[in-house]
């Protein structure tokens, strides 16, 4: 998809073609959410150690060192699977545009006649 066909699709206010739809563009944002996960946890570990410095608490340094990396983990493991889903489901948008013409009038579109 050329730059022209790309600022041609956002602005189809009937959402005839799909411009979210590319691979390219969900890794790009996919890399950017891990990115930004990746420094709040980080934010979220130095914080925790400054704080957990000044109140002279083993469990919340502990808690800390532990809590920060399982929890980008856990938001990693939710991304990824909410970006699979959403690929899917283009997938499944760019082929029910191949139905044929007949199918896609009724609502009961399973059915033939």
């Amino acid at each position: 998809m050329n730059p022209r066909q790309f600022l041609s699709g956002l602005f189809d206010l009937s959402f005839q073609k799909l411009v979210v739809a590319r691979r390219r563009v969900v890794e790009g944002v996919y890399a950017l959410c891990v990115i930004l996960a990746g420094a709040g946890a980080l934010w979220w570990f130095i914080v925790g150690l400054l704080c957990a410095g000044h109140a002279h608490s083993l469990w919340r340094v502990l808690g800390t060192l532990v809590a920060a990396p399982l929890a980008f983990l856990f938001l990693v493991v939710l991304l990824r699977l909410a970006f699979e889903a959403l690929l899917a489901l283009f997938a499944l948008a760019e082929r029910a545009n191949c139905l044929p013409e007949d199918l896609q009038d009724t609502p009961d579109s399973f059915v033939r006649k």
